[in-house]
């Protein structure tokens, strides 16, 4: 059949290596609140007092 030929050739075509992940792993944990609703003011706030860029 249509299907049995459409197996069997794409059973000989190799598949697609996946990129792993990369992980970004920080100094030290990171406590985020459960009521932040719109992080745009925690960016702002942020970038002020820290000395570290912040991209948004």
């Amino acid at each position: 059949t249509i299907a049995a030929e459409y197996v069997r050739r794409i059973g000989d075509v190799p598949r697609a290596h996946k990129i792993p992940r990369e992980w970004i792993h920080l100094p030290e944990p990171v406590n985020i609140p459960s009521d932040i609703y719109v992080d745009e003011a925690t960016a702002l706030a942020l970038r002020s007092s820290d000395s570290t860029p912040v991209f948004t």
